[in-house]
């Protein structure tokens, strides 16, 4: 007689172990086992699919002081998605200090350089400055403390609400300041543009008399 070995007897033992089992505990568990690889391709392919992504390595940075306080917008790559873009975080500080609190974030559908966006930055006077994307106007006059926002868009009463772009933003060391908008009239199937003026940095806007009746709705308050 042959005697066996650790691993032939062990493969014996479940071989007689699986001969052992009643079929329907055998398909029992291969529909667990497959049903547990079908939930984690789909959660893995879910998570590539998702939008947005995670946060991933910084790419690019860039940073702004006066005598009073500082501004930094830090770019990072987006990951754990297909086609994936770059986040932007917008952040403010007081100068001479690492205590920086977070304004502003916002994506970019591609890992594009910082510098288109930090030309919307200016500071106004010591504790004022603003930003502005095409989404939005934001404004500290406290040394960057507080930001305020102010987003360019229409309530709804109508069927064909306009969404406004700000092109051009400036504003004085007094105040007073200005901001041009565009947007798509879906009733005229045609660009329109608009000014509108502030009187205090920016939280409050203004549309002058005699533009066109769709004007009238935009709101002009920053929250």
């Amino acid at each position: 007689m042959v005697a066996l070995g650790a691993a032939d007897a062990q493969r014996c033992a479940s071989s007689s172990y699986w001969k052992s089992m009643k079929p329907k505990y055998i398909l029992l568990i291969f529909a667990v086992g497959v049903v547990g690889i079908s939930a984690s391709v789909c959660y893995q392919f879910s998570r590539a699919f998702r939008f947005p992504g995670d946060r991933g390595a910084i790419y690019d940075t860039w940073e702004t002081a006066n005598n009073q306080f500082k501004v930094r917008i830090t770019a990072y790559y987006e990951e754990g998605i297909v086609m994936p873009g770059a986040f932007f975080t917008c952040e403010s500080a007081l100068t001479g200090s690492n205590e920086w609190r977070e304004f502003k974030a916002f994506r970019a559908d591609d890992a594009v350089p910082i510098s288109p966006f930090s030309q919307g930055f200016r500071f106004a006077n010591d504790q004022s400055a603003y930003f502005y994307t095409a989404d939005d106007f934001l404004v500290t006059v406290d040394g960057g403390r507080n930001w305020s926002v102010w987003k360019p868009t229409l309530p709804k009463p109508s069927e064909h609400p306009i969404y406004w772009a700000i092109t051009e933003a400036y504003v004085e060391a007094d105040g007073k300041g200005r901001a041009k908008l565009e947007a798509y009239d879906e009733e005229a199937k045609d660009r329109v543009s608009l000014e509108v003026n502030t009187q205090d940095y920016g939280r409050r806007w203004s549309v002058p008399r005699g533009t066109a009746k769709h004007n009238k709705a935009l709101q002009l308050t920053a929250r």
